[in-house]
């Protein structure tokens, strides 16, 4: 099972930069643009969450985003889903 000094190992040996933001929780910068990825250890789950993308104004738009990520979650995803926070 992968501990806390595991990921904080990971973290350093990947060279990434990173503050830890709680007990077992870090942000992560990734790239040029520093878009921040979470990574949260809570035994025996490692969660990471990052953001994609904004929600489409264009309500016709927002229609084939959603059915799209309803595909993705039938038919290519395993142990992760796709959400919305507002």
């Amino acid at each position: 099972m992968v501990t806390q000094e595991d990921v904080e190992s990971f973290l350093l040996r990947m060279e990434l930069q990173h503050e830890e933001i709680g007990p077992g929780m870090w942000m992560v910068r990734t790239g040029e643009s520093g878009a921040g990825l979470v990574v949260h250890h809570s035994p025996p789950v490692l969660v990471f969450r990052l953001k994609v993308l904004e929600v489409p104004p264009d309500q016709s738009r927002c229609t084939e985003l959603y059915r799209r990520l309803l595909e993705l979650n039938a038919t290519d995803l395993v142990h992760a889903a796709y959400g919305i926070e507002e």
